[in-house]
């Protein structure tokens, strides 16, 4: 699929959403879905957190299976974040989502997402505004079919240029649109969209939601701990730059002052 990542942005900061369908195929889909069941078995009965029985959550969703690691990286959302971030742009949080009520699964853990919220940062202090441009961008891959009768993500379109947090995260907002695709669809969304997810149905949907952002950002977790040295060497590059490898601060000035490694080899440093 050759598709233009300038189009698929231009979109994006207009809208702060934009849809690539048709990225993965139907077969891929249903494997990658049957595998995160199986990791949410798995979890739950070491009694981890995994959400609760409306909303279930499995943050960095490839540390049990990795064949689900190349989820992080496909070509189109590495061109896209290029565009969106700069070529060092790296990975802060991957998380899979499935927004099903189920009698099967117990747990009750509070989840992320519920109600109107920007992912976008703020700063100053005791009068904090949202940081613009947006820092931060997500590739939600959808691998369920997606749309308003289980539970998938509503936005307002265009609300990513206020640059504000929603003053109320149950407020009724009348032109919300709620998103809608097939599986194998890709969707950009900028972290400052107003957005919820929608409530929750007994029908499946499940969706990953990766979330990238320049490489000087902490992520949210610790990738490097989560693969031995032998693993983390033989990743292609592309994944030890988006798992913070080659943007991890060195020891302290002996090393090195320079944080990004592709810069300090280029510059042999």
């Amino acid at each position: 699929m050759v598709i233009d990542p300038n189009t698929v942005m231009a979109t994006l900061r207009a809208d702060g959403l934009a849809v690539v369908p048709g990225v993965l195929d139907i077969a891929t889909c249903s494997d990658v879905v049957a595998r995160l069941e199986d990791v949410l078995v798995r979890r739950s009965e070491q009694g981890m957190f995994c959400g609760n029985a409306e909303y279930q959550v499995l943050y960095n969703y490839f540390m049990e299976d990795r064949a689900l690691l190349p989820l992080i990286a496909p070509d189109i959302v590495d061109q896209v974040m290029k565009a969106a971030i700069d070529d060092d742009y790296v990975l802060i949080s991957p998380s899979a989502r499935n927004r099903q009520r189920r009698t099967d699964f117990q747990a009750t853990s509070a989840t992320s997402g519920i109600g109107w919220h920007i992912d976008s940062r703020r700063v100053g202090g005791m009068d904090p505004v949202v940081l613009r441009p947006s820092p931060i961008f997500f590739a939600i891959v959808v691998l369920d079919p997606l749309g308003p009768k289980n539970g998938a993500t509503e936005y307002l379109v265009g609300s990513h240029l206020r640059y504000e947090r929603p003053p109320d995260r149950d407020a009724k907002h009348e032109d919300r649109r709620v998103l809608e695709a097939e599986p194998g669809t890709i969707v950009f969304m900028d972290s400052a969209l107003w957005h919820r997810v929608g409530p929750p149905s007994t029908e499946r949907r499940w969706t990953l939601f990766n979330m990238y952002g320049p490489w000087f950002m902490k992520p949210y977790f610790d990738f490097s701990t989560m693969f031995s040295s032998d693993e983390a060497d033989r990743m292609p590059p592309k994944y030890q730059q988006l798992l913070h490898y080659d943007s991890r601060p060195p020891r302290d000035h002996t090393e090195s002052t320079i944080t990004l490694r592709r810069v300090r080899e280029a510059e042999g440093l």
